[in-house]
């Protein structure tokens, strides 16, 4: 959203399996990747990096650039806490089988 505009004219979304989705939330100018208009509420997916967007009839484009390396970190400490976590629960499970 421009901090001149009344309006949103896309969201970029984060997906698990298909990564970097934009989505022209029915803006009446459209959205624009690569030159080409984009459907309106259909995610499109963007390449690794380098797409070039254009908001409604702006002049101005952007340039994505993608890059995975907080998001892999973030979930890679998630991760090693989910297996602590278990780890903890399976030896209470053990204790609790002595008794």
């Amino acid at each position: 959203m421009h901090e001149s505009l009344s309006r949103q004219h896309a969201a970029f979304v984060i997906d698990k399996d298909e990564g970097v989705l934009l989505v022209d939330l029915m803006s009446k100018a459209g959205t624009k990747v690569d030159g080409e208009e984009i459907a309106g509420c259909i995610p499109f997916k963007l390449k690794q990096s380098g797409a070039k967007v254009q908001f409604g009839s702006s002049t101005r484009s952007y340039i994505v650039t993608i890059d995975y390396t907080r998001m892999e970190q973030a979930y890679e400490k998630h991760h090693r806490t989910l297996e602590q976590e278990l780890e903890i629960l399976q030896r209470l499970d053990e204790e609790d089988l002595d008794i």
